[in-house]
């Protein structure tokens, strides 16, 4: 039993999520913990800039939408549907059976989830299943970079090209056999391979030779758009608004701070780009004209050869050729 009384720890803060697992209303078979919660030592101290992750595993097609963030005591909860299809189906499922082998399981009266999971992780390392893991991740990207949106907002556009763009960062994680996470893909990746293959990551993406004070601008940037937009992403209906709620600040913006003050500010560069894309396109659902940020938005995209579909083409030719050797 976690002590509820001492300092913030992370054993408490999943205290909590279990907690709300085992007591929410909604219906569900199975449910578990993922993520980077699952895999930190539970004494460290809880870290405000990270939510938990929390997966409610039910029969048949998930509801409509996403439930989204929840605060609970305090701590920052993202809590996702997940069919039990998708589950049986881990093995061949880059993301799932990361998910699976890394996470804690919390609500299981069956047994079925935790088996499948002693199964994911029994093979986890060999060859065969680093193998399988692979092609999906490869075959992820291969998808995004090569669908049509050029019929959407540029922003939009971004944001659907940035996604399965930086999936590349997960295919060094999955032949490590590492947790594939998201906001900190690069500083994972970081940590997994030699410098001369980070580099060469990087500069796929035109991130490595930008300075911390343009990334430093470009999160300011970031941060009044995101203060501008306290009010409409209240009613959006994007599945991932609630990333960019006033609720989520710690996250969004100071999980980016706290890199670029680390010294990793190019590794606060991804979600940073993909938190203004998602601020603009609210600005866009809402139908509020966002000229006084565009300006700025297209300068750090140019900044980074990546503004117009042209330069993002040279870009996905240039990823699609490193995954295939990766």
């Amino acid at each position: 039993m976690a002590d509820m009384t001492g300092p913030f720890t992370n054993a408490r803060a999943q205290a909590i999520a279990t907690a709300w697992i085992r007591t929410n209303d909604h219906l569900h078979a199975a449910a578990f913990i993922g993520g980077s919660a699952a895999t930190v030592s539970p004494d460290t101290l809880y870290d405000p800039t990270s939510d938990i992750d929390c997966y409610l595993v039910i029969d048949g097609p998930p509801p409509p939408g996403k439930i989204g963030k929840v605060i609970v005591d305090d701590v920052l909860l993202d809590v996702s549907w997940l069919p039990w299809s998708h589950v049986e189906t881990a093995r061949t499922n880059a993301v799932i059976a990361s998910l699976l082998n890394f996470g804690r399981v919390i609500h299981d009266p069956t047994g079925r989830l935790e088996a499948i999971q002693l199964e994911i992780q029994g093979s986890f390392a060999t060859p065969a299943a680093i193998w399988l893991r692979l092609e999906d991740m490869r075959q992820r990207i291969r998808a995004g970079l090569t669908a049509d949106t050029f019929d959407l907002p540029q922003p939009e556009q971004m944001m659907n090209w940035l996604f399965p763009a930086t999936l590349a960062t997960h295919l060094p994680l999955i032949a490590a056999c590492v947790p594939l996470t998201v906001r900190k893909r690069f500083l994972a990746t970081k940590q997994v391979t030699t410098s001369e293959v980070y580099e060469e990551l990087l500069s796929l993406y035109g991130f490595a030779d930008v300075t911390r004070e343009q990334t430093q601008q470009w999160l300011d940037l970031t941060d009044r758009i995101f203060s501008e937009n306290a009010a409409l992403v209240e009613t959006s209906s994007r599945f991932w608004a609630g990333d960019i709620r006033e609720d989520a600040r710690a996250i969004a913006i100071g999980g980016s701070q706290q890199l670029i003050e680390a010294g990793l500010h190019r590794e606060a560069l991804y979600w940073i780009i993909a938190t203004c894309s998602r601020c603009l396109v609210v600005r866009a659902d809402a139908g509020e004209v966002p000229s006084a940020f565009l300006s700025n938005y297209h300068a750090m995209l140019a900044e980074l050869a990546l503004l117009t579909p042209d330069h993002r083409d040279i870009k996905s030719t240039a990823i699609l050729d490193w995954i295939d050797t990766a």
